[in-house]
């Protein structure tokens, strides 16, 4: 069978949400570099709309608005949203943005920045104000605006890191086209130590599923939680913390694993 003229993706989540991995695994599996249609952008008007290839995978993050849901519709391209576990999300953008200055352009600079996190910790009330606060709610409203969608094609990170193949077959027979590879051979081609080793940005961090649970307490999960019920409610997930952590340990385990910043001179 002969592949349809035209396929093109669009990943839209959150950031930090396993989007890169996955676009990843996508183009392993459809050689979207094979026609050179293989995009990470930060916004819609980064990409050449009117000379996207056929073929072609789309990674951003931005909001669920009509300007943008026509150009998808006009370029037929469909939507791909992963859903990951909000604290894991938080804590990971916590990580990511005192590393890499361009969190800045995510969705445009809405709600502001993560300036106010650069030397924060978990638990700290600079990072629960963030968590909390209007850049926490507008980063996480991404995935939940388009999981409500009802003609995304959804995926948890969580089944993804789990059961990364039979999570991709799920997802190809969404899309509705025969892969040129497996996902087998895709998982392979784009393990995430593999992908840790060769890209020495912070894009790939610890990837484990509840990974926030060494981090934060029962105090400072339950707050970061009832400021964004409806995004726990909607992506299926809970505060489940981890009763037995306290705060020296939760204190321990992060500078166990991220170092400070490193300062301009």
């Amino acid at each position: 069978m002969s592949p349809p003229a035209v396929l093109r993706l669009a990943i839209v989540s959150t950031p930090r949400s396993g989007n890169t991995w996955l676009r990843c695994m996508l183009n392993a599996m459809y050689d979207f570099d094979g026609a050179a249609g293989n995009f990470a952008v930060h916004t819609p008007g980064d990409l050449p709309w009117d000379r996207l290839p056929a073929r072609t995978v789309v990674q951003l993050h931005w909001r669920r608005e009509p300007a943008f849901l026509n150009l998808l519709a006009q370029h037929e391209m469909r939507v791909v949203v992963l859903a990951r576990h909000p604290l894991d999300v938080l804590i990971s953008i916590l990580h990511y943005a005192r590393h890499e200055p361009d969190t800045s352009r995510w969705l445009g600079g809405a709600e502001g920045d993560e300036a106010s996190i650069l030397d924060a910790s978990p638990r700290s009330e600079s990072f629960l104000r963030f968590a909390t606060g209007p850049r926490g709610r507008a980063l996480l409203s991404v995935s939940r605006a388009w999981w409500n969608d009802p003609a995304s094609l959804k995926v948890h990170y969580e089944d993804l890191v789990r059961e990364t193949v039979a999570t991709l077959d799920r997802l190809a027979l969404g899309i509705g086209v025969e892969p040129v590879r497996t996902a087998t051979e895709a998982r392979s081609t784009c393990s995430i130590e593999k992908l840790r080793s060769q890209n020495k940005t912070h894009h790939f961090w610890q990837g484990s599923p509840g990974h926030w649970r060494r981090f934060l307490t029962a105090a400072e999960a339950q707050a970061i939680a009832a400021a964004h019920p409806e995004c726990f409610a909607d992506l299926g997930y809970a505060a489940d913390f981890d009763p037995t952590l306290n705060a020296a340990d939760a204190d321990a385990n992060w500078r166990r694993v991220e170092r400070p910043r490193r300062r301009a001179v």
